[in-house]
């Protein structure tokens, strides 16, 4: 199953892909009024069947702008796409991400890597099963 990971943002997309048990970077899209044409364009290309969308959960357990926003984007993913889509809390993947884009070429970019590490932990749980 080809399934795609994003990391929301209001400017930048980080996109990730998987085909197996094993996510890996795409790149990043812009978050302009193109943007859902963008991704339905990437999911026919790709033969995407699921889409994982990273949203954070904070700690404190009330939701803040950043998730309200994300969900929102989830929604509207849901409205304009056929495919699956599954939300994944991203909450570290940021954090995690800058740091292991310091280990990675220069230009490696945050929010790609953040949507790799919101699709490997998708995978993680989704392979155990």
């Amino acid at each position: 199953m080809s399934i795609l990971g994003i990391d929301y943002g209001e400017k930048k997309i980080g996109l990730a892909k998987s085909a197996g048990s094993l996510a890996v970077s795409l790149g990043i899209i812009e978050n302009d009024n193109m943007l859902f044409q963008k991704i339905k364009e990437i999911c026919e290309q790709g033969s995407i069947e699921r889409i994982v969308v990273g949203v954070p959960h904070p700690h404190s357990g009330e939701k803040n702008e950043q998730q309200k926003k994300s969900e929102q984007f989830v929604n509207n993913l849901k409205q304009q796409l056929q495919i699956e889509v599954v939300i994944e809390d991203e909450r570290m993947s940021t954090a995690e991400a800058q740091k292991l884009g310091k280990g990675l070429k220069k230009g490696a970019d945050d929010d790609a890597i953040a949507a790799m590490l919101i699709l490997q932990s998708y995978l993680d749980k989704y392979y155990q099963q």
